[in-house]
């Protein structure tokens, strides 16, 4: 294949600085901008602006765009022809500006294999992306939503994309080095061929523009310990995630299901129980009662008073669950509250408390001075055993209520601050 005439013809300069040949492309530089001009404070007017990675730019990087008429100015070790430049993935200069590169050779189309297409790529640090599915026929556009899911693992960003049906989509993958920017740029994109049966078809990821850490995270001073991919498999048994933390922090949390519809389940919340929260860490148990799609997400605020509270928080962190086979036993949680800090459950290790029946209740919890449960408006008052184990026998009642554990945690104060709250059912 040749390009002839005029219309994809274009000129640039090769350079020789300190022993390496590299490009400049004047015309591609001053590139033409639609959006916010910052010196005259206009919206939606077109301007110029300077693009550096048409000045000295490295052969292995030129190439994405610039095909030479002769071979040899393509100033590789191993040049490529005109069918393999064409098979290149669309990539334009902020792919480059970004720092971003290819994990792994890939071509401008991708085919699915067992009904998804994966693209990795290496950043330099946390980068703000955003995409777009488009369907080459006729697609209801609300099909396509929730069939690319982003993962950020460390110095890589994941796209998994899982089309609804057989048929060629246009994947187009944009970024931003401003986290709270508005302004996303065109990166790249690919064609995305399915051409697999319905069984290979995967079901829709919860609609997130990404799954993983944010700038908040390292802010905050929090670095997970355990699971550092955002997409975590479940089958049968608890998840247990734990982060360090380097910043007396107040933390709340959320889990959201994404699946069909259990009626029997109205409160997911109650499937996740902070096992243990130190000074210096906090582990969270995760419990999934029905498969599905799961999303776990924690936030940080310092002036939040609630684990559940999330208005005006920061997310941290926000995993995607995959539960294929649900947890073997399926009952809730018991819950924490805010002054769960330094405490150990050691029984009853579930949320809901059967009614008219006496149950042992026994708490470590070595800052207490005194511990009761109150159920409706019942009080049991607990008494201290050794290593400042705190036990106390609950008959419940024939009413089903609340029933929360509170502590005296000062000498000098009197008030009973809340621990852990359980369901009487």
């Amino acid at each position: 294949m040749k390009v002839t005439g005029d219309k994809f013809r274009n000129s640039w300069t090769t350079v020789f600085i300190e022993g390496s040949w590299c490009f400049v492309n004047c015309n591609w530089g001053a590139r033409h901008v639609k959006g916010h001009d910052k010196n005259t404070d206009a919206e939606n007017t077109y301007f110029y602006r300077c693009d550096e990675f048409y000045f000295i730019t490295d052969p292995e990087d030129h190439i994405y765009q610039h095909f030479p008429d002769n071979p040899k100015w393509q100033l590789l070790e191993c040049p490529i022809t005109i069918s393999e430049f064409i098979n290149l993935p669309v990539v334009k200069s902020p792919f480059f500006n970004y720092g971003m590169k290819f994990a792994n050779h890939y071509d401008c189309t991708q085919y699915t294999s067992n009904g998804i297409v994966v693209l990795q790529f290496s950043i330099p640090n946390l980068l703000g992306f955003g995409h777009t599915l488009e369907a080459e026929g006729n697609i209801d556009p609300s099909k396509l939503e929730g069939r690319v899911m982003l993962r950020i693992i460390g110095h890589k960003a994941i796209f998994t994309v899982a089309p609804p049906k057989a048929g060629k989509f246009i994947l187009t993958i944009y970024a931003k080095d401003d986290w709270n920017s508005q302004s996303l740029q065109s990166a790249c994109g690919f064609r995305v061929k399915c051409r697999e049966r319905r069984e290979h078809i995967k079901s829709q990821y919860p609609n997130f523009s990404y799954f993983g850490p944010t700038p908040s995270l390292s802010q905050h001073g929090v670095v997970p310990q355990t699971h550092i991919d955002p997409l975590v498999s479940y089958s049968h048994d608890d998840i247990f995630i734990q982060f360090q933390l380097q910043k007396d922090i107040n933390l709340s949390h959320s889990l959201q299901y994404y699946g069909t519809l259990n009626k029997d389940i109205r409160d997911f919340q109650r499937y996740v129980f902070i096992k243990s929260r130190e000074e210096k860490s906090v582990s969270y148990q995760i419990r999934c009662p029905v498969s599905g799609k799961y999303v776990f997400a924690i936030y940080a605020n310092q002036m939040c008073s609630s684990m559940l509270d999330n208005s005006g928080s920061d997310c941290l962190f926000r995993y995607i669950i995959d539960c294929k086979q649900p947890a073997k036993d399926k009952r809730p949680l018991p819950r924490a509250c805010h002054r769960w800090y330094k405490c150990t459950l050691l029984e009853p290790y579930v949320g809901d408390v059967p009614r008219e029946q006496t149950v042992t209740f026994r708490v470590r919890a070595p800052q207490a001075e005194d511990m009761a449960l109150m159920a409706g408006d019942v009080w049991f008052h607990f008494h201290e055993l050794a290593d400042g184990i705190w036990e106390g026998t609950v008959i419940t009642g024939k009413i089903g209520c609340k029933a929360k554990i509170y502590a005296k945690l000062s000498k000098q104060k009197a008030r009973f601050s809340p621990l852990v709250e359980f369901q009487i059912n």
